[in-house]
């Protein structure tokens, strides 16, 4: 299950794995660009079949073998917030039987990718806090059209620059549809696009994106 080459927007596809990986991400460099010139925020997300196994490894000691590395954020969708492992446990059950066969309202095909894991991450000379964290958690639910999901977030501790995940249920609770995953890599690139033009955290290495992205807002054909 090797990554895409390249950076930028990678993507790649797996018959062993069962999955798609949508990973938006700057070009690999054996040298961590400077802040000034780095992307501030990058949005990764996968869409996996079990979410037992996602929450396994974002509660887990992960590939360094760090433990205790997670830090229970919050979560949204449930009708409580999540504070402690109970509540994490109760809401994983929660998203499983939204996700169940019989909980889906498609009377053909049913979704076998129905759980979400993503991350958010900052760039390590960034300090991000809990709020902040939350924040762009939920504005990535959003920007990608899964803003009434059921989802818990998560803070890691076992690397230099800060970063969260979240683990949703691709399953809208209201419709039991599937979420539409329709472009979701651009959706998700745009995403960090904007909270960069919202947060005023553009950066040299940046603009030119942003600079398409203003253009198409503005419908200016002539830089597009």
């Amino acid at each position: 299950c090797g990554n895409a080459a390249g950076g930028g927007v990678g993507r790649k596809v797996s018959a062993a794995c069962g999955r798609t990986v949508i990973n938006v991400r700057p070009s690999s460099s054996s040298r961590l660009p400077s802040i000034e010139q780095a992307p501030r925020m990058i949005f990764h997300a996968n869409a996996v079949p079990s979410l037992p196994g996602a929450m396994g490894y974002v509660l887990g000691p992960g590939r360094d073998n760090v433990p205790d590395r997670a830090e229970l954020l919050g979560g949204q969708g449930f009708g409580f917030t999540p504070k402690t492992a109970d509540d994490v446990k109760l809401a994983t059950e929660m998203m499983e039987h939204n996700a169940s066969p019989h909980m889906q309202a498609s009377r053909t095909k049913k979704c076998v990718l129905d759980a979400l894991h993503a991350s958010a991450a900052w760039h390590p000379e960034q300090r991000a806090h809990q709020d902040e964290m939350l924040e762009a958690g939920r504005f990535f639910l959003k920007s990608v059209g899964m803003g009434n999901s059921m989802a818990i977030f998560h803070r890691h501790s076992d690397k230099k620059h800060p970063h969260m995940h979240m683990v949703a249920s691709l399953i809208d609770p209201k419709t039991g549809l599937t979420y539409d995953r329709y472009q979701f890599r651009y959706k998700a690139q745009h995403a960090a696009i904007e909270w960069e033009r919202n947060k005023n955290q553009i950066t040299p290495a940046r603009q030119p994106q942003h600079d398409l992205a203003r253009a198409a807002r503005n419908l200016d054909w002539d830089r597009l």
